[in-house]
């Protein structure tokens, strides 16, 4: 088995487990405590947070349930064995850590460009696996016409995310690329949407872009 099967495998585990009820988006602040799933719920700015002893880095163990992280923009019941950490930087995101892997959640993304969709650079600058393998940008990663595989949608989850995966190999693109020299496909990226015809983000509003998007992505820390 190469590096790109075992890979596919570790993935589709990982992912089942963050991804299966796991995030869930909701249009308004209404936080249902007994509801026993895991979930991410996006506050909505212009309602009054009901539950004031909610801080921007409150953590709830309960028991009987996986505990719930939440900052001003995201309540999170967390899947066990993954670790959030806020990020100074970007308001309301946050990094979800398990071992070498990052599971990066922006519920505020505004992008630059006016790209419907946005571009791929502006989700994946800054990741470590993306900085690592990716030597130029603004591009597409290192897929090229002749092989597209380098892109891959994989795993679908029960609560329509659709994950698609970015890989480096030999036959890359080498002027965008630094390209593995053991022959095999190496993944480093990976971004989940809702809708896949809305590019690498999924919009609050469909029919307002300007209202922003939300960002959630996977890499490996390197």
């Amino acid at each position: 088995m190469n590096s790109k099967q075992k890979f596919i495998i570790a993935l589709l585990t990982l992912i089942a487990l963050v991804l299966a009820g796991f995030i869930i988006f909701k249009p308004n602040n209404t936080w249902n405590q007994t509801n026993t799933t895991s979930e991410i719920e996006v506050l909505d700015d212009n309602k009054e947070e009901t539950n004031s002893s909610t801080t921007p880095t409150s953590m709830t163990i309960s028991p009987a349930r996986p505990p719930i992280f939440a900052n001003d923009a995201i309540r999170i019941q967390l899947v066990p064995g993954w670790h959030p950490q806020n990020i100074d930087k970007i308001p309301g995101a946050v990094n979800i850590t398990k071992k070498h892997y990052i599971l990066y959640i922006n519920p505020n993304f505004n992008q630059a460009s006016g790209v419907n969709g946005a571009r791929f650079s502006e989700i994946a600058m800054g990741a470590p696996g993306v900085k690592l393998v990716v030597k130029m940008h603004p591009s597409d990663g290192c897929k090229t016409n002749d092989h597209p595989e380098l892109h891959e949608q994989g795993f679908i989850s029960s609560n329509g995310w659709h994950q698609f995966s970015e890989y480096t190999a030999s036959f890359g693109d080498a002027d965008v690329c630094r390209l593995p020299t053991d022959g095999n496909t190496h993944w480093y990226f990976s971004y989940f949407i809702k809708n896949t015809t809305e590019g690498y983000v999924t919009y609050k509003d469909k029919n307002y872009p300007e209202k922003g998007s939300i960002v959630v992505t996977l890499t490996i820390d390197v």
